[in-house]
């Protein structure tokens, strides 16, 4: 997803330059329509005057305002969620975020006329581990009690013969969340690993082969207990 993330005052823009900030009077009061070019945008704002978010589904503000993974998110059979929305608040004074995402929250439910519904699912994922702990592989960077801005992950060319992963800063919820989008599927970080580390995997062949070899990581295949939400007509 192309996303413009801020934090603090400093805006950082990924892809889409979002549009200008909005001109509305600062209200609790949430602006929601229709995307008016219908095309797909996946931009989102956050500063301590406003949020904003451009072209982006029910499905994708779900995932943003109850933080839940977007592949662990469901919609009902019979409920339409493949419009695009602009969702804009100017809230006044200097609220938290929390404050922020409750209130839009509940215009998100109001607006569409759905409930969102927390269940637990029995499903089959992917479960990460580290089965002789922390390899030479991963890099931490252990003198980053606070590790300052925040971590980057990439990966170029998984489903092809020449495989790359490298990034910086990364806890290994970024690495699930990136196999995650590659492989479509569920993953589950049962590493037991909870620093910030540098990490560079390249090479051909089999990539669950490379993480094992170069990361000491291993993937399998089982069944566990998921939290979720469910989408559904109120």
């Amino acid at each position: 997803m192309n996303w413009a993330v801020c934090y603090g005052t400093e805006v950082r823009s990924y892809v889409r330059q979002p549009p200008a900030p909005p001109t509305f009077a600062p209200s609790w009061n949430v602006h929601i329509k229709p995307t008016p070019t219908g095309e797909p945008s996946n931009a989102f704002v956050e500063t301590p005057r406003y949020s904003a978010q451009y072209g982006v589904g029910l499905e994708q503000l779900v995932s943003l305002f109850w933080r839940r993974k977007y592949n662990r998110i469901f919609v009902d059979p019979g409920l339409d969620s493949k419009g695009l929305y602009d969702v804009i608040l100017v809230p006044p004074g200097e609220p938290t975020e929390e404050e922020k995402f409750k209130v839009l929250r509940a215009a998100v439910v109001d607006y569409f006329l759905v409930q969102v519904v927390k269940e637990t699912r029995h499903l089959p994922v992917e479960v990460l581990r580290a089965p002789h702990g922390k390899s030479p592989g991963l890099k931490e960077l252990s003198d980053m009690k606070t590790p300052e801005g925040f971590g980057s992950i990439s990966g170029g060319g998984l489903g092809g013969t020449s495989r790359e992963l490298s990034g910086g800063n990364v806890v290994m919820d970024d690495l699930c969340e990136l196999i995650e989008g590659f492989e479509n599927t569920l993953v589950i970080d049962e590493t037991n690993l909870r620093g910030h580390y540098s990490i560079a995997v390249k090479g051909d062949g089999d990539f669950r082969k490379m993480l094992k070899e170069q990361l000491g990581l291993e993937i399998t295949q089982e069944q566990r207990d998921v939290d979720v939400l469910r989408i559904a007509k109120r």
